[in-house]
């Protein structure tokens, strides 16, 4: 059993399980789920879903990654928030049990596999 996509459509043997608003770049499997990419339109693009196409949870805009950003990056913001700016996530991999993401603006978030909850944020370009 594998997870396959066409353009917005996730499949799980080959049968349709979900669509998503936009294209989908890449999926990653884990434990039997699916984290799905999807195009790098808006800063929500990363999800995880089980095989019946539910969704567990997404990755959101989150003020403390906007904060540390925005020291980093000032004029990138310009008074924007996080969420406000386009920096959305372009790959993504598991590492040491936990979803590595990595985004437009050259930085690398950890986020916990089992809920979604950022745990770091680090500055890699």
């Amino acid at each position: 059993m594998e997870y396959t996509a066409t353009e917005k459509a996730l499949y799980y043997d080959n049968k349709p399980i979900c669509e998503f608003g936009y294209l989908i770049a890449s999926l990653l499997e884990n434990n039997g789920n699916c984290f799905v990419l999807l195009e790098p339109k808006e800063n929500e693009n990363v999800y995880y879903v089980n095989n019946k196409g539910d969704l567990m949870w997404k990755v959101s805009p989150d003020e403390g990654i906007h904060e540390i950003i925005k020291m980093n990056t000032n004029s990138l913001f310009e008074g924007k928030k996080y969420y406000e700016s386009k920096c959305p996530y372009m790959e993504m991999e598991i590492i040491d049990d936990n979803l590595s993401l990595y985004n437009w603006c050259g930085y690398s978030v950890k986020v916990n596999i089992r809920n979604g909850e950022i745990l770091t944020v680090d500055f890699v370009k």
